[in-house]
């Protein structure tokens, strides 16, 4: 998913596919660039009008970006 998809989103892909986590890329496509991970954890406090937020508002995916890739690198080490 991008960062501009909705919580909504998230919500439909975890009821349709059962995922707890999802990717969240530049473009929302796979192969690009992630920069961050969105969880239950980030929307399960959310009120119902906030669905329709978008997941960069609920995310915090650029302190998520940098965890990614401390954790990539420690990988490859």
């Amino acid at each position: 998913m991008s960062p501009q998809a909705l919580v909504a989103d998230v919500l439909a892909s975890k009821k349709k596919f059962g995922f707890s986590g999802i990717p969240i890329t530049e473009s929302g496509q796979i192969g690009a660039k992630l920069v961050g991970l969105v969880t239950q954890r980030d929307i399960d406090f959310l009120l119902k009008d906030e669905r329709y937020t978008p997941i960069s508002e609920v995310s915090d995916i650029a302190a998520l970006t940098q965890y990614i890739y401390i954790y990539i690198y420690l990988l490859c080490d």
